[in-house]
């Protein structure tokens, strides 16, 4: 039942925005709302019972705040129409909704998936989502009825991961896919949705500091991690054997930039050499066959990727209309490029429309990008072929990108061209093509790599020369290397190709 208790003679909005803070019965919803009163926000804090409730609402009211109390059960649709009818009613629409609130599972919920019985499994992962479902349609529906921008963030808290339970892995997993849908789709009714995984002891600041960005779009990433302490993957798994498929692969979305040094090397390297590496080591296809370079000219590229993933396009959606507003991704995308960044264009292998044309990839050029790449099709290539940054695609057509395409994510891992591309991953580009390292093997591979390339253009002299390939001249046999190691001596280490 809604409590219809509210703070006395609240003070008028006065266009201040209002947020919804769910489940401020835990530590950390009571601190997120006390958080954005601080920054000025109206808040309505919603607990199960009253006393927390009211609680935190003395509290940021004692300090000059607005706030008013919703007592709550979110899991009843006529408790959740009648909190958000007391809501706006005090203190007018809700502009940015944080879900935080998360029904405690049943019996044998914590228990390992063998001990779990059906009926309880449904009441834990059913009822939370019910939850999720109710109160993000119910304020999303209020702010497409008032024309209002808003955001929606839903806060993933508890235990560190390892020690959460298999129900509490598999909640947080089908929240960040609703998280993902639910965004693509509200996307452009210009309502942001969005979830944060967070913890108890996560910087509060953080927390609230990423919520106003969503709520004033200045965050474009749709599952944001503010966990301090994340722990790598083969922590989780303490008896898988050690091996390098079990080493942690991080999804920083803004990682450090790598060593400028190291990718000196990587210049100096073809792509030939890496695909070989790399299949030695266990990574069979990296290479982004069927791509070809626009701009022939250009020597290559080196540099850290930034995604952007296209879905089917639909058609009272992507409209010419939808290019002019501001959740127009690709532009944000485009201007969020730093220096030495490639832009990564997820197409599907889809060659009936182009990812991008002259517009864009000269902009990405003035943002000093190192490159644009796409597994599907570039437009005006006879201009980008006089433009000077490395542009790849599968093909060139004319067919503007609306007619095929939807831009629905940033800085996510995607697929190109058959290969899996995480962001802030290494891709190394030259007139042949591109290809595409992990980003945690960048560091570990350069130097052989480049002992190799050395290699293969002593090798190239001799065959040039006239040498047969067999006798051990290529591949090279172990006198052929001690014969590489005594010519180099005679160089100084310098090799010419």
């Amino acid at each position: 039942m809604v409590s219809q208790q509210q703070v006395a003679d609240p003070p008028p909005p006065g266009g201040r925005a209002t947020a919804l803070v769910t489940g401020v019965d835990t530590p950390l919803g009571r601190d997120i709302a006390y958080s954005l009163a601080g920054s000025g926000i109206s808040i309505a804090a919603q607990s199960y019972s009253r006393v927390p409730a009211t609680e935190v609402v003395r509290v940021i009211t004692a300090e000059g705040g607005i706030a008013v109390p919703v007592v709550a059960d979110l899991s009843v649709e006529g408790d959740v129409e009648r909190a958000l009818d007391l809501i706006e009613d005090q203190l007018g629409p809700v502009d940015l909704l944080v879900n935080n609130t998360w029904l405690p599972g049943p019996h044998t919920a914590g228990s390992p998936f063998l001990e779990i019985t059906p009926s309880d499994w449904r009441r834990y992962t059913q009822d939370n989502l019910l939850v999720l479902h109710m109160i993000t349609q119910r304020v999303a529906r209020s702010l497409e009825r008032t024309g209002r921008p808003g955001a929606v963030v839903t806060v993933l808290s508890g235990a560190p991961v390892p020690e959460a339970s298999l129900a509490q892995h598999f909640l947080r997993a089908v929240v960040e896919t609703f998280t993902h849908a639910v965004g693509t789709d509200l996307l452009r009714r210009n309502i942001r949705v969005n979830a944060v995984r967070a913890r108890a002891d996560t910087d509060l600041q953080l927390v609230t500091t990423t919520a106003l960005n969503l709520l004033f779009g200045t965050d474009t990433r749709r599952v944001i991690d503010l966990d301090p302490h994340p722990r790598p993957a083969t922590e989780t798994h303490p008896s898988a054997p050690p091996s390098r498929k079990a080493q942690p692969v991080t999804h920083d979305r803004t990682p450090e930039k790598l060593d400028p040094e190291m990718l000196a090397k990587y210049r100096k390297i073809s792509t030939a050499t890496l695909a070989t590496r790399l299949f030695a080591i266990g990574l069979r296809q990296q290479y982004l066959v069927g791509l070809n370079p626009v701009n022939t000219s250009m020597e290559g590229f080196v540099g850290e990727a930034y995604t952007m993933r296209f879905i089917p396009a639909r058609e009272d959606i992507d409209t010419l209309e939808s290019l002019h507003g501001p959740d127009n991704l690709q532009w944000i995308g485009v201007e969020a490029l730093e220096e030495g960044q490639v832009l990564v264009i997820d197409s599907r292998n889809d060659i009936s429309a182009a990812s991008a044309g002259d517009m864009l990839v000269t902009r990405a050029l003035h943002k000093k990008a190192a490159a644009v790449i796409t597994d599907g099709a570039f437009r005006d290539g006879y201009v980008l072929a006089d433009i000077p940054i490395p542009t790849y695609s599968r093909a060139i057509t004319a067919t503007t990108r609306l007619t095929s395409f939807h831009v629905a994510d940033l800085q996510v891992p995607i697929g190109c061209a058959g290969v899996a591309v995480y962001p802030g991953d290494l891709l190394v580009g030259d007139r042949d093509g591109v290809i595409v390292i992990p980003r945690h093997l960048a560091a570990e591979i350069v130097d052989e790599c480049l002992e190799q390339e050395e290699l293969e253009a002593y090798l190239h002299t001799r065959v040039h020369n006239g040498e047969p390939l067999l006798g051990g001249l290529y591949p090279p046999s172990e006198q052929t290397k001690a014969a590489y190691a005594e010519w180099k001596l005679t160089q100084n280490g310098a090799v010419t190709a």
